[in-house]
């Protein structure tokens, strides 16, 4: 009967942890469909306004701090966005509130490009992606030049935007992260802001998206300026 009895015991455990990684494999290929969702409303936003979206920094238009997000992006009165970086608008972009593990999705957006028209010829692209997979110490890939970048914290959660909007000055809070994952919390990375723009590829279990100056040049629908 104690054979049995562990038998059952390894087999009952052995079944949960296939469950649990098979859990985690769904949430996450979710979550990347989601990136490539988001990717396209993000164009199709550029394609139907002449510019990409502000981040949502839960605020209303008199910049007064709101009880919750609510995925509507946030300007200040001359038309500028409040931070260059915080909450995806995800009600303006009609796409999922969080990611498959229940955070929300960073954004960050080049100033440049909130307005219209967007600029063809913008000469300084302003997030800069690293591909870790290349060299995330300091060689830039062919990647580098971007003027939009959404990130899903992965699993662990860590550097993702916590859910009750801090107000002005600083707008949005994130949870802990150190190390290289810290690059994607923060556009700010450590507070030097010398250092700011970079996103990793592949660090950690952080997933990405972004847009680049190519990407929104193919589109014919929107115009050069």
């Amino acid at each position: 009967m104690t054979v049995i009895l562990v038998i059952v015991g390894v087999l009952l455990g052995s079944s949960v942890v296939t469950y649990s990684n098979m859990r985690d494999k769904q949430q996450r290929q979710k979550t990347e469909i989601l990136l490539e969702a988001v990717q396209k409303a993000l164009l199709a936003y550029a394609v139907t306004n002449g510019h990409l979206p502000c981040p949502d920094v839960g605020v209303d238009s008199n910049n007064a701090t709101q009880s919750a997000f609510d995925g509507k992006e946030d300007r200040d009165a001359s038309g500028n966005c409040r931070l260059v970086y915080g909450v995806l608008p995800w009600q303006d972009l009609g796409v999922q509130k969080t990611d498959f593990y229940g955070n929300y999705l960073s954004y960050h957006v080049d100033p440049n490009y909130i307005n219209r028209p967007i600029l063809c010829n913008h000469p300084a692209p302003g997030p800069t992606l690293l591909n870790v997979e290349t060299n995330h110490h300091g060689v830039v890939s062919n990647l580098d030049a971007i003027v939009a970048v959404v990130v899903s914290f992965g699993k662990n959660g860590a550097g993702h935007l916590l859910t009750s909007p801090a107000g002005s000055p600083a707008y949005i809070t994130r949870s802990a992260v150190t190390g290289d994952e810290a690059r994607n919390a923060d556009y700010l990375y450590n507070g030097d802001p010398t250092a700011n723009n970079s996103y990793v590829q592949g660090v950690g279990d952080d997933m990405l998206t972004f847009i680049s100056p190519i990407t929104l040049r193919s589109k014919p629908e929107i115009a050069c300026q």
